[in-house]
Formats: C-alpha cells, structure tokens, sequence
C-alpha cells in the first residue's frame, strides 16, 4: 500500500484480545510518500522517518522516547 500525498493509515488488529502479531508476508509493504504522514497501529501514534540517518537524530532528540 502507499499513502500519496499528506495521508493518513490507522491499523487496528487483534482487537478484542492480547498478544496478536502484525505481519507483511512476502512483499508486502507500507510506502509513505510524506514523512509528516499519521501511522496509529493499535491506538499509538508513530513517528515517521525517511532514511536510518533521519531516524537515529529523532530517537536521539526525543531522549528514546516515542514510537518510530
């Protein structure tokens, strides 16, 4: 799937019960076109990051706080 633009995606799975897992089999995959995008999975919101580089300075600016 990929979200064009600014776009939202919210993911609920297992609702109801504990210990579920998400999976993306084979070549499945989620593209954001805008890093600004909203990702919730689950009632938590997601912070977004276009290269490892970009990721490593928003984990290190937020004190590893938050979910990426």
């Amino acid at each position: 799937m990929t979200v064009a633009g600014k776009g939202a995606v919210t993911i609920t799975y297992n609702d109801g019960s504990s210990d579920g897992d998400l999976k993306f089999f084979d070549t499945g995959k989620l593209d954001f076109w805008d890093t600004k995008s909203s990702l919730i999975i689950n009632g938590k919101t997601y912070t977004l990051a276009k290269d490892l580089k970009t990721l490593v300075s928003q984990i290190n600016n937020s004190g590893a706080k938050g979910n990426y």
